[in-house]
């Protein structure tokens, strides 16, 4: 049984592209989720939705009655909850009614209730070391779609950000490091946020209305990334980047500042060092070719980890070794 937050966001994704995965693969799976739940449509006809009637705030009595009895009724295995408002509910349900909690924590900043957990997945080494006790690393996958391969674009050089547009992607300073970039240098930015207008400021501020676009939400994100030289991600701060594992999939080049699983993962001619992202886009142009080459041999060894089926797999194994300390 999986329970997620009504948003759309990474983890949210994982949660529909997890569930998908695992009930193709045989694993009964049922997903509680809260009424209007934006990323409801990702998911497939193979697992049962059950929707709650409740409110979404974890101090809404109804929603721990509607709870208990859906636990009742379906009898799982385990109840899987991803993020920290998910996993505070599912605890407090288990005073309730006697359940087996998988929790997993996405991101770094937040979520004490990881730590009075037993079965915690952490989605890298680095969001791990954020828990008091030893978690099981499991990274976040994507549904890669084969027919997608990347191809250089002809012209300038393009860049592609995508993301929340929100002042930890620091896509302001991205924008600025273009603005010191030769002319031909573009970027496009995917995404929608609360920095909208601010970003759109200071790109009329800084003369750059035929370089950089805010594009807004798209849905061809892989295709984009296949027709763009450089994918980046120029964050302060991220979980596990989804962006990050399309670009492994799609990309002719990625680069990273050096946030969540990037310095676990990335060669380090692969990562942004701080405060000299301008500086790293001068020397990607220079060396684009050899670290094109690079780039795609590091993904022909290591991007195959990060396709759901064999996230899916790994979180099967995960679901095994806890029922069976539970039947101890």
């Amino acid at each position: 049984m999986f329970i997620a937050s009504s948003l759309d966001g990474g983890a949210e994704k994982v949660v529909a592209d997890l569930s998908n995965s695992l009930a193709f693969k045989g694993v009964e799976v049922v997903v509680v989720a809260f009424a209007g739940s934006l990323w409801l449509p990702r998911l497939e006809q193979q697992g049962r939705v059950i929707t709650l009637t409740s409110s979404e705030e974890w101090y809404d009595p109804r929603l721990y009655l509607q709870l208990r009895q859906l636990v009742a009724a379906e009898k799982p295995d385990l109840v899987h909850s991803h993020g920290a408002k998910a996993s505070k509910i599912v605890k407090r349900l288990s005073r309730l009614i006697t359940l087996t909690q998988v929790a997993t924590k996405h991101n770094s900043r937040k979520g004490k209730v990881f730590n009075l957990l037993p079965n915690v997945t952490a989605v890298s080494a680095k969001v791990a070391e954020s828990i008091c006790h030893p978690a099981t690393v499991i990274y976040n996958g994507v549904r890669r779609d084969r027919s997608i391969q990347p191809q250089l674009p002809c012209g300038g050089f393009s860049l592609l950000a995508v993301g929340r547009l929100d002042p930890i992607k620091r896509f302001d300073s991205l924008i600025r490091a273009v603005a010191e970039q030769q002319d031909d240098c573009t970027l496009d930015i995917v995404g929608e946020g609360p920095q909208r207008d601010s970003l759109q400021r200071l790109i009329d501020e800084l003369k750059l209305h035929d370089r950089v676009k805010l594009l807004g939400h798209q849905n061809d994100i892989a295709q984009r990334m296949s027709q763009a030289h450089l994918v980046v991600i120029a964050s302060r701060s991220e979980g596990f980047s989804l962006v990050m594992v399309e670009a492994l999939f799609y990309a002719n080049l990625f680069i990273s500042t050096e946030v969540g699983a990037a310095p676990e993962l990335l060669p380090q001619e692969l990562l942004i060092e701080e405060d000299k992202l301008s500086i790293k886009l001068q020397q990607v142009r220079a060396t684009f070719d050899s670290l094109r080459h690079s780039f795609h041999y590091f993904t022909d060894q290591h991007a195959s980890q990060f396709e759901m089926p064999e996230v899916a797999s790994s979180y099967i194994d995960y679901y095994q070794t806890v029922c069976a300390a539970k039947e101890r």
